[in-house]
């Protein structure tokens, strides 16, 4: 019929095998990360149902104010990566404006992080009273608000670190980052699944700070 007309043909196979290669490391980092979130639920269950009840608000809590950050990460992805492509001189003076912008992005995220602690010490507490009354979980919801602060500050250097080495073509790079994440965790969630669920939430924490510790000398050595 008419509309056979104006179909875009089909690409060939033979594209299939490097859309495979491209998406893999996506899709492992994607694992990675469900990997991390299931342990970190995981390990919160060893203290009782209060323990799980005041996690799952601080949770949602954190899921909350880490949003804040998630700007960074595309504008980084979107305006760096047009810089890094070009070869010769000219690419060089190209991928100096690129590491421009990556930077502008890294510093952005600094300021952040310190507004997102006085942001997140004026809220928590309010905002955990929004999801529950009950005094013994929200006592337990509060326990762990130092540990959820350091985690949301350190989230905006986090995602611009994450958007930069995205931008600059370093996504192996990343995935080996998170992978040694994932370790960090299972290490961590070993030595404190006898204690309580500030020292969970600590190893959390730590694991963000060790991840943006991470991504941030893969970015050094590699620019």
């Amino acid at each position: 019929g008419g509309g056979a007309l104006f179909s875009p043909p089909l690409p060939p196979l033979s594209t299939l095998p490097p859309l495979l290669r491209e998406s893999a490391p996506f899709l492992v980092m994607k694992v990675l990360t469900c990997v991390k979130v299931f342990l970190m639920n995981y390990l919160s269950t060893m203290f009782g149902s209060a323990a799980l009840a005041a996690h799952l608000v601080a949770l949602t809590i954190w899921r909350v104010l880490i949003l804040v950050g998630e700007p960074l990460s595309y504008a980084a992805q979107s305006f760096a990566p047009q810089y890094f492509r070009s070869e010769g001189s000219g690419g060089r003076e190209e991928a100096a404006r690129g590491l421009y912008y990556v930077k502008l992005v890294l510093g952005i995220g600094l300021a952040l992080s310190a507004l997102m602690f006085v942001a997140t010490r004026l809220s928590y507490l309010p905002l955990s009273s929004l999801f529950t009354q009950d005094l013994v979980i929200r006592e337990r919801t509060r326990s762990v608000l130092n540990q959820v602060t350091l985690s949301v500050c350190v989230f905006p250097i986090l995602l611009s670190l994450e958007g930069s080495l995205l931008a600059i073509g370093r996504v192996k790079d990343l995935v080996k980052a998170m992978a040694l994440n994932v370790l960090f965790i299972v290490c961590g969630g070993y030595l404190v699944q006898d204690s309580s669920l500030q020292w969970v939430w600590w190893v959390f924490c730590g694991m963000h700070t060790f991840y943006a510790a991470t991504m941030s000398f893969i970015l050094y050595k590699k620019t």
